[in-house]
């Protein structure tokens, strides 16, 4: 994946920008649930030092708000000090449902969440990701409780 994706054309309001100053310290749920993703089993003691940012936001539409963790580079490159065989070419998210369930993540794929956009009034919140070759909408399948 290059070091940023191509120039993307998008009308204003259409698309949600998370503003990594106004993020908040994961709470320990989330703490947790992403450990469980990443490590499998029991994290390194400082590992959720590495946590860069919590947004809590309403992206499935049920008036309950996931939670979005991001990574910066600093962060990646901390996971692979561990051995975490992370790819860090881009920010990376986890998103958790409210049962600390992993909705969404790209921490061990080749793409990265750019952004976010409700492709139609009234829908669940679309992920938009890069991936090499393009952009890809995810929507937020209720059945399957996951974004594709």
């Amino acid at each position: 994946m290059p070091s940023s994706p191509p120039p993307l054309v998008f009308s204003q309001g259409a698309l949600m920008w998370l503003d990594a100053s106004q993020g908040q310290g994961p709470d320990a749920g989330a703490i947790a649930a992403a450990a469980t993703a990443i490590f499998g089993g029991t994290p390194p003691p400082d590992w959720a030092t590495t946590l860069a940012t919590q947004h809590s936001l309403d992206l499935t539409g049920d008036g309950q708000a996931e939670r979005v963790l991001t990574w910066n580079q600093a962060a990646l490159d901390q996971l692979k000090n561990w051995r975490v065989q992370v790819e860090t070419t881009a920010p990376k998210t986890i998103i958790l449902g409210q049962d600390n369930r992993v909705l969404y993540s790209d921490m061990f794929a080749p793409q990265t969440l750019v952004a976010l956009t409700t492709p139609e009034t009234g829908w669940p919140v679309g992920l938009l990701v890069y991936r090499s070759g393009g952009y890809d909408l995810l929507s937020w399948l209720a059945a399957a409780q996951r974004f594709e």
